[in-house]
Order: structure tokens, then sequence, then C-alpha cells
């Protein structure tokens, strides 16, 4: 027998699950078998326990793996993990038998399934078979993994890339290694401390001096930063050029005169 639920719990229902255009008319039953939508009338059926079987333990807004639509449950009921048994399982899950509310693109639709869960509450599925709800948590979670080993691996070779161009920079550079610049134009890219220290030095930093120090601060760096990093190092090292060849001229006219 369904019955009004209370204020509290109608306010949440309705904050949590896909509203409609008259506000659900919220009860609550006592029987999982009980629990679901009835669309005429406006009415959704949860069970008493939804709060704490529900929302506080996390399960009001379940995906399907790669697909758009989403489940919310209104009723779920524990069953033992159909994963168990399987002794190369090293990641355990937790399963439910679920009465939901399922969003499509257009539509809401109440239909019975089970959602899967890992036992480290972060991935979760829904399916209509147990063992592949499971299933689907553990792989949204290896997924997500992959996905993120890749974007690591991804990182240390972009990192490894520009620190094999700053190197190849020093080792084929063309100005003379007293060239100093002013610290203030590598401020933003130099950790305060270090910054604070090449302050000290009398008449700017050694421009090769930057240019090592840069080389173990890539990891630190985005994209843009490395951009502009770049471009800064160029003009320097264009001015550093330039001054070599004015002092090579200097040089040249000095003897010239002298003979």
């Amino acid at each position: 027998m369904a019955e009004a639920a209370d204020e509290q719990l109608v306010a949440l229902v309705r904050q949590v699950l896909p509203p409609r255009t008259r506000p659900w008319i919220v009860q609550v039953v006592d029987r999982h078998e009980d629990a679901g939508a009835d669309f005429v009338h406006n009415r959704l059926f949860v069970r008493r326990d939804w709060r704490s079987a529900i929302y506080e333990d996390g399960l009001f807004d379940v995906p399907e793996f790669r697909s758009i639509k989403r489940f919310f449950p209104l009723s779920v009921k524990r069953l033992e993990s159909q994963l168990l048994h399987r002794k190369s399982q090293r990641v355990l899950t937790d399963l439910w038998e679920a009465k939901v509310l399922r969003r499509g693109t257009r539509f809401l639709t109440s239909l019975s399934g089970y959602v899967g869960r890992t036992t480290d509450r972060n991935w979760i599925a829904f399916h209509k078979q147990p063992n592949l709800a499971e299933l689907a948590a553990l792989q949204m979670m290896r997924s997500e993994r992959a996905k993120r080993a890749r974007a690591v691996r991804a990182l240390k070779e972009r990192n490894a890339r520009h620190q094999a161009v700053l190197g190849e920079r020093v080792r084929l550079r063309k100005y003379d290694g007293d060239f100093r610049v002013s610290v203030d134009s590598y401020v933003r890219w130099l950790p305060p401390s270090l910054a604070d220290a090449y302050r000290l030095c009398e008449g700017g930093v050694p421009l090769i001096v930057i240019e090592n120090e840069i080389i173990g601060l890539v990891p630190d760096l985005d994209d843009r930063q490395m951009a502009d990093l770049m471009f800064q190092l160029d003009c320097d090292a264009q001015r550093a050029d330039a001054s070599r060849r004015a002092k090579g001229t200097c040089g040249l006219s000095e003897r010239d005169s002298r003979n």
C-alpha cells in the first residue's frame, strides 16, 4: 500500500530525479516490487528507505556504459556479486537489483534491471543483466585508467621533446657565454626562490644559465607557457648573437687601425 511521502523526502526526490511539467507526486512503498512510476497520474513510488539506501549511498544517478542514457533508482535490493567466484577478479563489485526511471533522448521509462558498482564506489553502471552490470562498472574503471595512463605517457613524451629542443639550443648556441639578461624577463617562468637568487647577480643573469635552468622546469610549464618562453629565448638569443657579431666587427676595426 502506497502512502504520501514526508515533505523532506518529496523535496529530495524531486531534486535528483528528472523533472516533469507538473511536479512528481511522491509516494512511498514497502515492497521492492511496488516501486515504479505512474506517468498518467504523475505519481512516483519509491521505497521507504530511498534516502538511506539510494541517495546517501550515491546510487541515485547511474549511467549506462557507452550511452547517454541515465538511470534513477526508485528502489534497490542488495544481491550477491556474480563475479566473486572468478579467482582472476582482483577488483570486487557490489550488485543491486533495481527499479529505475530511465531518461533517454526524449522520454522517461520505468523498468527493472541491475546496478553494479566497484567497491571503491567510483564506478557505477546499469544493465538489464546482473553480471553485465558489474562488468560494465569494471569496464568504465579500466577505460578511465587507460585514458589516464595514455595522458601520462603523452605528457612524458611532450616533456622529453621540449627538453631535447632546449638541450639542443644550448649545445648549438652561437652567442657568448657571458651575455646577460634581466631576470625580470623570465620571472614568470622561474620559481620565486630561484628568481630572487638571480636578482642578486650584478648586471643580470647569463643567458646560458637561464637556458640550462629552464630545461629542468619543462614539466611545470604548459604548452602556452612553453611557446611564450621559447619566443623570449629566441629574442634574447638574437640579441646575444648580434652583440657577439658587433664585438667581432669592433675587434677587426681596431686591428685594421693599428696596421
